[in-house]
């Protein structure tokens, strides 16, 4: 009649003591038990690097130990009183039977009167008094029963309410720990709930994932026979993964290089082609690109690299197994693989080209086809993925590195493959064959992750993660190496098809700009050179240098050796852009006619190379801006060695380059480099060609502009520099500095036809539009990061803008090819410039009249000082002011001196035309007065 509650007493116990055991082991942890001073048992850089996140471990270890022990309390409490509860109930069961027996006697004893009293007719009671007697013990029996049910349902109702209070201690311990608004239904949700972004746990939890699905993985991928069905499944259920870096290390423990290479010919032999056949080799171009020990930067992935990124000296996949050392080993595998002919199945035979040039067997495709582009189309599809620094630079110190062997596997097949613009070629996708190119497919990985770019930052406010910076920085250096390297020993350099001592060592960036030129037939990029003019601004592009006072003797010299190696690419680019100029302007190495040389290497009236390849001619004012310096002063005082080009420090400290008076010569010469960037002009139909990719944008600030601004920024910091003290030149120094520089610019602009002329009628209708572009590049905001040029905001419209674009894109097109009149804006401008200096930093002390006492004695509307008679900045002044200004100057020339500097830049544009005629000569050409 009354139950008992099920008997958890024992299981309440066993679980609490369990809690409480568990509570106790993780107090006796290592990281609970641990001092705030270090952990025991790691040494050197292990014992500090991570100290933070041991602590907040040890935090929440103890608070864990604590809530689980607090848990094992009212788990006892109640399972004590389910012990009573169900003690007392028995106590129940005994009340209600003795009860029962004493209804029983009694009702048998009134039965028994009622017997006798029958039978005799005498006896204590009648009948009536029995039946009352009867009514009375049932109703008592009765009301037993009901005390009794009671007392067993408050038993119940007190233990539900113990239940119910329990709960709730219960409860609030586990709020001491989660939190409640996060998931926390799965063990997994558990960990992140509890752990929060303490990276070591996620860590773990991303190698816990990792080691689950790695072999389900790696099982398709190494299925000698998948069905069009398994790879869907495939894409489906691991597509995402492939970009996930711990997800694909962890498979490359599976898998090999070769496996991965076979797996993308089965995917291009089973689906042929289509949306899902490119999305899966771009996804195993992903896998490659973050087995090299690269990144990917894309969407929910970022989170997860910089996870990686921050741990992964320490990272395992499998015991004795470091990550680091299965990134060196995968790159190894990538050289051998990439050295092999991989089988063509059958079927697939036909997506093929039957005459493969690269293993000279008709069912074969070289390895390096295949990874080149595999990792190109990746790169393509996600701006945000890299190569890892191993790629670039040996990871054992000897050897080749990857690159290096791709580098030397291409010149190898060079002059047939680019006769046909690498068509010969076989394209896994059939959607564009540039990636067939290798070394343009390298170059879309080769450049930082957009969201690591400084100038999107920039625009989005924010900064970069600086565990993501750090990693960049490292596969920066790897570029930078791999870029100021040279080529291969046993090279083809010079793709005659003969390994001798003609193929001298050359530097690879000059030998990548303009090396890979075949006469006639290629000019080394597959979309204008925009992805390579992209790679090599960043790898040139310097840093500020820091603060020595505040950094490391080895910060500096990384640094230090940064800056050099920036400063060496950007040199070695301008001669390899002008290799790429010369290669059909010299009948040297090739076997074109004399008389036909002219038709040859002309388009539209300019040369072939920089009309292919506009996006590089573009490209290439952004990398020189920051070396302006060196450009002026070879072209000023080019070395006078047999060196084409030296890097050394230059003033401050920064590097520069300087180059050879043979060099001078080509960048000067009718076919040289200042001609070539006159022709960077946007075309009234710009727009991207779909085709080649070659089409000139309307969107980007001519380069001779930009070169322009960057020249007139550096002149106007040393004019300042050279009033305030600061630089060691006189004024005169630093207009005959510049002078060379901003002459070839001036004069870049060569003739035009009839088509150019119209256009050019249009460009200087838009100054503001050309000064915001120019003034928004990095390179050029990197100038300009300095107070001493916050005159050039100001001044830009007066003294750049408008003298610029008049003398290089004047509307009265028959100045054009004038260098006569080009120099006379070019007088004008480094006149107006240097005014500007003495304005705002020239000293009047030693005048014999003080500017305001000068403006005082004549015409007060032109007066060229404030009310506090300070001189107005050259700029602000109106064209009566100038000329007063002028005036005064002059009349200050036994005092001041200014005027024999200003008087100085005719003199600077002369030897600078004399040089530049005689580069005209020596080149072969007559140029225009």
């Amino acid at each position: 009649m009354f139950s008992l509650p099920p008997d958890t007493s024992g299981a309440c116990c066993e679980v609490a003591d369990q809690f409480g055991g568990v509570g106790g082991q993780v107090q006796t942890t290592q990281v609970a038990m641990m001092s705030t001073t270090g952990v025991p048992g790691w040494l050197g850089e292990s014992a500090t690097a991570y100290l933070d996140q041991v602590c907040r471990l040890k935090g929440i270890a103890q608070d864990v130990s604590g809530v689980l022990m607090d848990v094992a309390r009212p788990l006892k409490e109640y399972g004590e009183k389910v012990r009573e509860t169900r003690e007392s109930i028995k106590v129940l069961w005994q009340d209600y039977d003795d009860a029962y027996a004493a209804y029983e006697r009694k009702m048998h004893d009134l039965q028994q009167e009622r017997v006798d009293f029958a039978r005799t007719g005498i006896g204590p009671m009648s009948d009536y008094d029995i039946d009352r007697a009867e009514q009375s013990c049932q109703e008592e029996w009765e009301a037993t029963q009901a005390e009794l049910r009671r007392t067993h349902q408050g038993y119940l109702e007190a233990l539900d309410e113990q239940a119910r209070v329990i709960a709730v201690q219960i409860t609030a311990i586990k709020d001491r720990l989660f939190d409640m608004s996060k998931p926390h239904g799965t063990r997994e949700e558990i960990g992140v709930n509890l752990f929060g972004d303490l990276d070591l746990i996620a860590v773990q939890n991303e190698m816990n994932h990792a080691a689950q699905i790695a072999p389900e993985m790696a099982a398709i991928i190494t299925n000698p026979n998948p069905t069009p069905e398994d790879l869907e499944e495939f894409w489906n259920q691991y597509g995402d993964e492939l970009g996930n870096p711990f997800v694909t290390n962890m498979l490359l423990t599976h898998v090999s290089a070769d496996d991965i290479l076979n797996f993308s010919v089965r995917v291009d032999d089973v689906l042929g082609d289509g949306e899902l056949h490119d999305d899966i080799l771009r996804g195993v171009g992903t896998t490659i690109a973050l087995g090299t020990g690269g990144m990917n930067l894309d969407g929910d992935h970022v989170e997860q690299q910089a996870l990686l990124e921050q741990y992964r000296d320490q990272i395992n996949l499998k015991p004795g197994l470091p990550l680091t050392t299965r990134t060196n080993s995968f790159l190894e595998e990538l050289k051998n693989a990439g050295d092999r002919a991989f089988r063509i199945p059958d079927t697939a035979k036909s997506h093929y080209n039957p005459y493969i040039h690269t293993s000279g067997v008709p069912d074969r495709i070289g390895g390096f086809d295949l990874i080149s582009q595999l990792l190109g189309e990746a790169g393509r599809e996600n701006p945000n993925l890299t190569l890892g620094s191993g790629f670039f630079t040996s990871t054992s110190g000897e050897g080749l590195s990857v690159a290096e062997k791709m580098v030397m596997w291409d010149a190898e097949r060079f002059p047939h493959s680019a006769a046909a613009n690498y068509t010969d070629t076989d394209s896994l996708f059939s959607s564009d064959g540039t990636m067939r190119d290798p070394m343009h497919a390298i170059y879309t990985l080769m450049d930082c992750p957009e969201a690591l770019d400084p100038q999107i930052l920039d625009q989005q406010g924010t900064t970069a993660d600086p565990v993501l910076a750090a990693a960049d920085r490292v596969r920066l250096d790897s570029v930078q190496e791999f870029l100021t390297s040279t080529t291969p020993a046993g090279m083809d350099v010079n793709h005659d098809g003969v390994v001798d001592s003609n193929d001298e060592a050359m530097d690879m960036t000059r030998y990548l700009t303009g090396g890979r030129v075949l006469a006639d037939h290629y000019f080394g990029f597959q979309d204008g050179g925009e992805q390579f003019g992209k790679v090599i601004q960043q790898a040139s592009m310097p840093e500020p240098a820091p603060d020595r006072s505040q950094v490391s003797t080895e910060e500096w010299e990384e640094w230090d050796a940064r800056d050099e190696r920036a400063t060496r690419i950007a040199g070695n680019f301008l001669i390899g852009y002008q290799d790429g100029l010369d290669v059909l302007n010299s009948t040297d190495d090739i076997d074109v006619p004399k008389d036909d040389l002219d038709d040859s290497y002309v388009v539209d009236g300019e040369d072939v190379f920089g009309n292919t390849n506009p996006h590089l001619r573009w490209w290439s004012s952004l990398i020189l801006t920051p070396h302006v310096e060196g450009l002026t002063d070879s072209l000023k005082d080019p070395l006078s060695s047999d060196e084409e080009l030296v890097v050394g420090p230059g003033i401050g400290d920064h590097h520069t380059f300087a180059f050879s008076g043979d060099v001078r010569t080509r960048l000067l010469g009718h076919n040289g480099y200042f001609v070539d960037i006159g022709n960077d002009a946007p075309m009234e139909d710009a727009g991207e060609d779909t085709t080649n990719g070659n089409g000139r944008r309307s969107d980007r600030a001519p380069a001779v502009y930009i070169l322009l601004t960057a020249a007139q920024a550096e002149s106007m910091r040393d004019l300042n520099g050279s009033l305030d003290g600061t630089i060691n030149f006189d004024l005169d120094q630093v207009i005959a500095r510049w002078t060379p520089l901003e002459e070839a610019l001036f004069t870049a602009q060569p003739d035009a036809e009839d088509r150019q002329s119209q256009l050019l009628d249009q460009m200087n209708t838009n100054e503001r539009e050309f000064q915001e572009k120019i003034f928004d590049l990095h390179p050029i905001k990197y100038l300009l990061d300095d107070p001493v040029f916050e005159w050039a905001y100001d001044a830009a419209d007066t003294l750049i803008v408008e003298p610029t674009l008049d003398a290089i894109y004047p509307t009265d097109t028959v100045t054009l090819g004038n260098q006569s009149l080009a120099h006379g804006d070019l007088e004008t401008h480094l006149k107006d410039a240097t005014y500007e200096a003495i304005s705002t930093h020239g000293s009047f002390e030693n005048a014999s009249q003080s500017p305001a006492e000068f403006c005082a004695r004549n015409d007060a509307k032109y007066s060229f000082v404030d009310v506090d008679g300070s001189v107005l900045p050259y700029h602000d002044m109106n064209d009566g002011q100038r000329k007063a200004f002028d005036t005064y100057l002059q009349s200050e020339s036994n005092t001041l001196y200014y005027d024999s500097a200003i008087n100085s830049a005719g003199g600077a544009i002369g030897e600078a035309n004399r040089v530049h005629h005689n580069a005209y000569s020596q080149t072969g050409a007559k140029r225009d007065s």
